[in-house]
């Protein structure tokens, strides 16, 4: 880089700017080593501001819209989860301790036991039943 300052420096970022050169301008590039090199840098520079430029444009409205519904959706569909998920764990854990007491100790000969497991697997069909229902309303609902 020269430190040599030239007084038509600036009408050769202008110019570059602009994009229209005069002939005279022309012939004092080709003259001036300083206002060359100036010409050089304001063109990197107008590239990498373009460049720049196009890259920083924010998102379309839409795309964020479709973004913030579908995670409206996936927390919806979490938060629904969450009673499926602990109905699962206390109607297992239901269903062992029943079928231990039955296999070990033949509790209840009558059947109490049988009926006991028997009702943790249906309360446990009737609940996924109603989340898969009830999901789809808050499904509709959030679109």
């Amino acid at each position: 880089m020269t430190d040599e300052r030239c007084e038509w420096e600036s009408s050769v970022v202008a110019a570059t700017r602009s994009g229209e050169s005069t002939l005279e301008l022309d012939n004092h590039l080709v003259t001036c080593a300083s206002c060359a090199e100036t010409k050089d840098v304001a063109r990197s520079l107008l590239q990498h501001a373009a460049i720049t430029s196009a890259q920083s444009q924010p998102p379309a409205p839409k795309r964020i819209w479709r973004k913030m519904s579908e995670r409206r959706q996936q927390f919806a569909r979490r938060r629904a989860t969450r009673g499926l998920a602990v109905m699962w764990v206390l109607a297992t854990v239901y269903f062992i301790v029943l079928w231990a007491c039955y296999v070990t100790f033949r509790f209840f000969e009558n059947g109490m036991t049988l009926a006991g497991i028997a009702i943790s697997v249906i309360s446990v069909a009737l609940g996924s039943c109603y989340l898969l229902v009830s999901g789809r309303g808050i499904d509709a609902r959030l679109l």
